[in-house]
């Protein structure tokens, strides 16, 4: 589960960095699908964060009891 967070971190970030160039460089405006898609982005970036904390925090939580 943590790879594929990663993975999925990974590509949201490519997609926002190109939306971002796309829009604020070359000064094209977004279509609506594309804000669309990177409405999505912004999703998904918000779960991969949330599961690979909570993988953290559990990992965390694991660690304190075998130090006990």
């Amino acid at each position: 589960m943590k790879k594929i967070s990663f993975l999925f971190l990974i590509v949201s970030i490519g997609i926002i960095i190109y939306f971002f160039i796309k829009e604020q460089f070359r000064g094209i405006g977004l279509s609506p699908w594309e804000n669309m898609l990177l409405s999505i982005t912004y999703l998904v970036v918000g779960i991969s964060l949330i599961i690979l904390y909570r993988i953290k925090y559990l990992e965390n939580k694991n660690q304190e009891k075998k130090g006990k």
